[in-house]
């Protein structure tokens, strides 16, 4: 069983397991269980079960989740959140974010695929100009930008309400 239930992770495990020892051993029963054909013999099966305690199975990415403890200002963003396109006013802090996505190419006869890597150019200002310009940028790239000027823990959490409020925040936002 799966600590934590989950599709794409259950038959990730399955296929790691009938990899590591004959097609057809295990199969992902639902998002939390694999059935694994055993084989007889106490013996063969701690063999079996060493093999596939010792397996290493790259998890999919979590869900997009922002958590945010109110009562200490605590912020915790996973990796997957996304910010989508949106302005918003927050006394006189300004941050500008332009994504500039690149294509990287895998080597010849290499296997590997291509993939688009996102880069930020982050400007800050404090100036009287109260716009807070995001343009698909991760969360993070936004939090570190808030951070550089010192904002307050306050004025993160009033950011992410209102960038969730407005539908751009593409995560979870949980206040605990």
């Amino acid at each position: 069983n799966l600590a934590t239930q989950d599709l794409t992770n259950a038959r990730l495990v399955a296929d790691a397991i009938n990899r590591a020892t004959a097609p057809g051993t295990a199969y992902a029963s639902d998002g939390s269980s694999i059935k694994i054909t055993a084989p007889v013999g106490g013996e063969a099966r701690v063999a079996l079960m060493s093999v596939i305690e010792n397996l290493e199975v790259k998890s999919t990415e979590p869900p997009a989740r922002v958590v945010v403890n109110a009562r200490t200002g605590t912020v915790v963003i996973n990796g997957a959140v996304r910010i989508g396109p949106a302005a918003v006013s927050h006394g006189k802090l300004t941050v500008k974010v332009n994504e500039k996505p690149t294509v990287v190419q895998p080597a010849p006869f290499s296997r590997g695929e291509t993939a688009v890597e996102q880069s930020s150019d982050i400007e800050i200002d404090e100036a009287r100009n109260p716009a807070f310009l995001v343009s698909g940028a991760s969360l993070s790239d936004i939090v570190k930008a808030i951070n550089r000027i010192g904002a307050s823990p306050g004025d993160l959490v009033a950011i992410l309400e209102a960038l969730k409020q407005a539908g751009a925040l593409k995560a979870e936002l949980v206040i605990i």
